[in-house]
């Protein structure tokens, strides 16, 4: 969940860098941290019929009943200044590759080298563009490296299809006789 907007909300006399808040849209009510008022040397105390939050020097700062099963506190206003949207951030532990060849060749690394065809094909799957927005089918296309991982991966995998392990052998084998 992301937050679209965030300031400090002004609630009676608890002091301001108390109360840094954060807008959720989807939340229907306001939520405060408890260990942000203790970090601000305030004490926060819970009874069955009230919510109160004393300063420092044990003064009440503020003392709210409590309604139905929840202590609610009412806010009197959200100063907010909008935060800017969600960016999708990756982080890598290897250098980006300096060329489209090399950064295609991470890539095809990465997906565990599969075959050209294989890889277009991916790349055409709804939703993976979003995924990984450089990795067009022209892209890879244009870029795509040739390794000896993918060839002996691909030999590997028609040798299985053409001659695999468990498959019976629908004409018998014959011997050769042995030359004295």
């Amino acid at each position: 969940m992301q937050s679209t907007a965030s300031g400090h909300i002004t609630l009676g006399n608890i002091p301001t860098k108390a109360l840094s808040a954060h807008l959720f849209p989807h939340l229907q009510t306001a939520l405060l941290g408890n260990a942000q008022l203790c970090d601000n040397d305030l004490t926060v105390t819970y009874t069955k019929d009230f919510l109160t939050i004393l300063g420092p020097s044990d003064e009440i700062l503020l003392r709210h009943p409590r309604t139905d099963k929840l202590w609610t506190i009412p806010t009197l206003s959200i100063p907010s200044s909008p935060n800017p949207p969600p960016k999708h951030t990756a982080y890598n532990a290897y250098p980006i590759p300096p060329t489209n060849a090399a950064l295609c060749l991470f890539w095809q690394r990465t997906f565990y080298s599969p075959t050209k065809s294989t890889f277009i094909q991916a790349s055409a799957i709804p939703g993976f563009q979003e995924a990984f927005p450089v990795l067009t089918p022209a892209f890879i296309r244009q870029n795509y490296v040739h390794t000896a991982a993918t060839a002996i991966g691909h030999l590997n995998r028609t040798r299985k299809i053409l001659d695999p392990p468990n498959k019976t052998p629908t004409r018998p084998r014959t011997s050769l006789p042995l030359m004295t």
